[in-house]
């Protein structure tokens, strides 16, 4: 990846190109749940789950094609510490926020990586999110040509997107197994994404990567940090703004707190860290959700950990510039995961 000094990367850098894989964790056995403290303060408490495997958290993470005899899942019912740990391990990091940041702004500035081959016009591809399936997708079997980048999803390149291309409606539809015509009762359909949940995005350099956005969300390596002022105060400088009172319920959102990154009072802080600003875009569509850039979910509660890219399940919400800040850096989930990133060697 190149750097970018603009976003505090001044050295090019390595990142794994599937999301971070543990052999082990593909069979993990028994899982038990537990309750963990969200808000650090005894007020309210959120699930993990513990993992019965041997050798399990002391594993190495590793980054490859899936073979024809064994699917590379994602390494996920992992947290935040665990992930910077199990880096650590094979002489790496998690990602960062500037990295991701980085990253993202270089996919974004990749003519390949939007469907009308446009940067700014149309949609962005999306990637496994729109829950078609209803699980996370293995890495693709190795193959000459490099795999196919619909493989595990429902989709196709040819498969007509429910969403729109036309600028107007949002690019990507809701992901969950919404009822047709709005009735009470079955039957339940899930919609689709199509030829937009295409799992590979182009670097400048012509690298690829699998499932930067969609399929599992991955943690970043550091805490947010939160509004002094609490929620719903007047946001502070340097600082992750949260609120929820300026967020409505909107069910094409499915959660009170999401937001697109063009609202006016993200724009001093959290949209220009990492957000889709970008001073070299001019003169393009606004990059809101109705692009496939994703949303943003505001950091709470003060050293909370920090996620990004978007899940199976997220739909209009995934995207380049998904970010949610609202777990424990001790929760952990199915659809959460993680990826590796070094020094590039001299």
């Amino acid at each position: 990846v190149p750097a970018n000094a603009a976003f505090g990367v001044t050295s090019d850098l390595c990142v794994m190109q599937f999301e971070a894989q543990n052999s082990l964790a593909a069979d993990a056995g028994h899982i038990d749940l537990h309750v963990i403290d969200l808000d650090l303060d005894g007020g309210s408490h959120e699930p993990r789950y513990v993992l019965a495997h041997p050798g399990l958290a002391a594993a190495a993470p590793q980054s490859g094609f899936s073979s024809s005899t064994t699917a590379q899942l994602p390494w996920r019912y992992i947290t935040q510490v665990e992930a910077l740990a199990a880096c650590r391990r094979i002489g790496a990091h998690l990602v960062t926020m500037d990295e991701a940041k980085t990253i993202s702004v270089n996919l974004l500035l990749e003519p390949r990586n939007w469907h009308s081959g446009t940067v700014g016009q149309g949609c962005l591809f999306g990637g496994h999110s729109d829950l078609d399936p209803l699980s996370v997708a293995p890495a693709p079997r190795f193959q000459a040509d490099g795999g196919d980048p619909y493989e595990g999803t429902l989709d196709s390149a040819a498969r007509t997107p429910e969403g729109s291309l036309d600028g107007g409606a949002p690019c990507f539809v809701v992901s969950l197994w919404t009822n047709v015509n709005g009735a009470a009762a079955p039957p339940l359909v899930p919609h689709s994404n199509g030829a937009l949940s295409r799992r590979t995005m182009y670097l400048s350099t012509g690298e690829v990567l699998w499932d930067w956005v969609g399929n599992a969300s991955e943690w970043l390596a550091e805490p947010c940090q939160a509004n002094p002022n609490g929620p719903g105060g007047m946001p502070a400088a340097g600082f992750f703004d949260f609120l929820p009172a300026d967020h409505p319920y909107d069910p094409l959102q499915f959660a009170q707190a999401y937001t697109d990154w063009t609202r006016g009072y993200l724009l001093d802080f959290e949209s220009p860290k990492l957000g889709p600003v970008v001073a070299t875009v001019q003169g393009t569509q606004v990059m809101d959700a109705r692009r496939g850039v994703g949303r943003y979910f505001g950091c709470r509660v003060n050293g909370s950990a920090a996620y990004r890219g978007g899940a199976a399940y997220h739909g209009p919400n995934a995207g380049l510039f998904h970010v949610h800040m609202d777990h424990t850096v001790n929760f952990n989930h199915a659809y959460i995961g993680f990826r590796c990133a070094r020094a590039l060697a001299p």
